[in-house]
């Protein structure tokens, strides 16, 4: 409902700013669909299973029994270093993941904001030629903004529910396996 108001509005202006729009969130509605597949791959094959290791070694020394285990066989800098090991590993895993939220948000960003400078130096210039008023591009850049913020909000509810949903189909398929 929000957008058929926002793309009448832009309607007014110029039919290919509708066009541009729609396109736009389109486009960013994929490229974050598609970059959540990626990131929850980069999840299950590298940061979950680098995790586990991390806490596995990370948890030896809480141990009272483990710590004298290690202590008696001498083995405190084999243990240390695995731990070290494995911690970079999950720290230079989660900057990858990051990395890619990152990514994916500033290229979406830059979509919608080049959609916003070529709509608003397009009403500019009728302001100036006295085609719109001052007040009807105020209006332009208000609804443009309120556009970007509920998109915004939308390829964040599309994209948590894609990572939901990619999960619950990864639990399913574990539920599938035979037993034996």
């Amino acid at each position: 409902a929000c957008i058929s108001i926002y793309c009448y509005v832009l309607s007014k202006i110029n039919i290919a700013f509708v066009i541009t729009t729609l396109l736009t969130i389109i486009i960013g509605v994929i490229l974050s669909v598609v970059m959540t597949d990626a990131q929850l791959r980069l999840w299950r094959d590298r940061v979950s299973p680098e995790e586990r290791k991390n806490s596995y070694f990370r948890n030896i020394f809480l141990n009272r029994v483990n710590q004298s285990s290690i202590q008696i066989k001498n083995a405190y800098l084999y243990f240390q270093s695995k731990y070290h090991t494995h911690n970079k590993k999950t720290r230079t895993e989660y900057i990858k993941l990051n990395l890619i939220s990152m990514i994916t948000e500033f290229v979406v960003s830059i979509l919608f904001i080049l959609s916003f400078l070529c709509t608003a130096i397009f009403v500019a210039r009728g302001v100036i030629n006295g085609s719109y008023t001052l007040g009807y591009y105020s209006m332009t850049i208000s609804a443009l903004t309120m556009l970007y913020a509920n998109i915004k909000r939308f390829v964040k509810y599309a994209v948590g529910t894609n990572w939901y949903i990619n999960v619950l189909e990864a639990y399913y398929e574990v539920l599938l396996y035979d037993e034996r």
